[in-house]
């Protein structure tokens, strides 16, 4: 929904024109909503005054007061402040509300939107217990075969649910905010094959249970044990630090750079940057088109610091002083030092292969597209990827 413009029609969104609603809203609403925009409340509620006014109902700082302020023999408008600072309008069909007062609010719902400035959404429902947002906190275990699986440590997260929703629905929201602190490209597939478990109990629970407020729930690979090997915990914490040190999440490097901190930098530091990432200022003829570039290539092209760091660590590893635990494939960085010495790919060493050039495999009943490498247009040499290599793929 765009943002809502001060109006008292009912505002037409199949194209048509703008027509009255007859609608009138009283004046304190406006006052209120501007202490929500302030910061000085969080919510209000809106009420008919008859069959064509809208009135103040109530006005506060918590979700338990939002709660308490719904019914179930009206119709309540309103709009609130979210924790992001978005704010969103409401709109609560009472259980027991009669069908013309249904469709006389459905008549008036955008001219009552309408009247709340700033909005970009809205919250609908029709009943009270669909605003009420139930918290639930989900922790990845550590064990061997769930860090095996993630190569992450200390991954948790808090998430606020609807009530109705089941355990499917909470899994899917934690995995929404937890994917992006896992360093490698199937991070949502390895979330979503962990199974739930209660923290407290340990007992197994599925994904069409019941949310129930404050839960404390685990995800693991399997029901979880003791704690990882230190073989698997050196590993881990190899494969964890590479991955996060090439997608710029471990503070160095140039990937993890925002907008803000790229204006700040000369033309000549931007175009250092791309050329470093193997890109072309060609085309660029202001400093924001730069920027953009650098943007729209940070995840794609990986930073080519620390590959020499990287290789020391892997190298405990492929010259068999220490055991890879796990069967693992990798592709190659903007170096392309493997794909030059190996180009139809290679097993270094036990469990450990470099899948090579470019290609499709089949990896244990999983079929992966692969692609090494990334650098100028004119390729990495003989057995860089050109590119006909993506045609070919």
């Amino acid at each position: 929904m765009a943002a809502a413009s001060t109006g008292g029609g009912l505002f037409r969104t199949d194209g048509g024109v703008k027509a009255s609603s007859g609608l009138d809203i009283d004046a304190e609403v406006h006052e209120a909503w501007s202490r929500v925009r302030s910061g000085d409340a969080t919510w209000i509620l809106l009420e008919y005054e008859g069959k064509n006014k809208l009135k103040l109902r109530a006005s506060g700082t918590s979700g338990p007061e939002l709660v308490s302020g719904l019914v179930d023999d009206q119709v309540l408008f309103g709009g609130l402040r979210t924790k992001a600072g978005k704010f969103l309008c409401l709109m609560c069909t009472g259980a027991d509300v009669g069908g013309m007062a249904k469709g006389r609010a459905a008549a008036h719902k955008n001219a009552a939107f309408n009247a709340l400035e700033g909005t970009v959404g809205e919250v609908c429902a029709l009943s009270k217990d669909e605003f009420v947002q139930l918290l639930i906190s989900f922790a990845v275990a550590e064990d061997e075969a769930t860090l095996l699986t993630v190569m992450t440590r200390g991954l948790a997260t808090e998430i606020e649910v609807p009530h109705g929703k089941d355990l499917g629905y909470a899994k899917n929201r934690a995995i929404d905010k937890l994917w992006q602190n896992i360093p490698f490209c199937h991070a949502v597939a390895a979330l979503s094959n962990l199974r739930m478990f209660d923290a407290d109990s340990g007992e197994e629970l599925q994904e069409g249970e019941a949310v129930q407020d404050g839960m404390k729930l685990l995800l693991a690979l399997e029901e979880p044990g003791e704690g990882p090997s230190a073989a698997a915990s050196a590993f881990a914490s190899v494969v964890s630090a590479v991955g996060r040190h090439k997608l710029g999440l471990d503070g160095s490097g140039n990937a993890g750079s925002s907008r803000e901190e790229l204006q700040k930098l000369s033309l000549k530091e931007l175009k250092k940057r791309l050329q470093e990432a193997g890109l072309s200022a060609d085309g660029c003829l202001e400093k924001s088109d730069l920027v953009d570039r650098l943007l729209d290539n940070k995840k794609a092209f990986l930073p080519s610091t620390g590959d020499k760091e990287a290789a020391a660590q892997l190298a405990e590893f492929v010259s068999g002083n220490r055991k890879v635990p796990v069967d693992t494939y990798f592709i190659d960085s903007r170096s392309a030092a493997f794909l030059q010495a190996a180009p139809d790919g290679k097993q270094l060493c036990e469990n450990l292969n470099f899948l090579g050039g470019f290609g499709v495999r089949e990896i244990h009943g999983l079929t992966v597209a692969f692609l090494s490498g990334c650098g100028p247009k004119n390729g990495l040499g003989k057995n860089g990827f050109q590119g006909q290599s993506l045609q070919l793929i």
